[in-house]
């Protein structure tokens, strides 16, 4: 068995972007949705939120990423962190797929089968959708942008992207910590292993 290894390295984008799934985090405050692409923190001074990523090695066919967000505020706040996961080529053969059973979400891909989840508090995800990408940029994945409701589609086939939420009640002044990751494997079984270890050190 493969030791599962805890070393913090930097989140700059290190997965490999032919094999595994591009993590992006994003976050939902007061009606309006900020990602964070392409760089580990993001600071939104009107709100009083910052959110952090730290991107750690666990395993060679693991992307695991622990998020923080803080509260700079004298108020409480809520919030809606969003973790977007996708394919670097996309390809018409692409599919994803929600499993409410097991509460994770699965991307195949060029033979590859993807196992995406998170936690948060002990908890796995509130809600959960499969989107055209092209929806992405322009909030259509909103079912409800006002409300932070995402618009449930549970399969899709061809140029898509996974997008799932934690719902944060940050007090005052106050740091709250999730981890997301996604799993690479060539069947269920393997990765559903791993998964099982991962929420285990959890």
């Amino acid at each position: 068995m493969t030791k599962i290894i805890e070393n913090i390295i930097p989140f700059k984008r290190k997965q490999k972007l032919f094999d595994q799934l591009i993590f992006t985090p994003g976050i939902w405050i007061n009606g309006k949705t900020y990602w964070i692409k392409n760089k580990n923190e993001i600071f939104l001074i009107s709100e009083g939120i910052s959110v952090k990523v730290l991107q750690k090695s666990k395993h060679s066919k693991v992307n695991y990423f622990d998020i923080f967000v803080t509260n700079h505020s004298k108020q409480d706040k809520q919030v809606k962190l969003l973790m977007m996961y996708h394919h670097y080529n996309q390809r018409k053969e692409q599919v994803s797929f929600i499993s409410p059973v097991e509460n994770v979400i699965y991307h195949i891909s060029g033979g590859m089968v993807y196992l995406v989840n998170g936690m948060y508090n002990g908890n796995g995800f509130n809600h959960y959708t499969i989107q055209p990408k092209w929806n992405i940029s322009s909030n259509i994945f909103w079912e409800c942008p006002k409300k932070g409701k995402l618009n449930y589609l549970p399969m899709l086939k061809g140029s898509i992207a996974s997008i799932y939420t934690f719902d944060m009640n940050i007090s005052a002044r106050d740091v709250q910590k999730c981890s997301s990751w996604s799993i690479l494997g060539n069947n269920k079984y393997e990765i559903s292993e791993l998964n099982n270890r991962l929420l285990k050190t959890y």
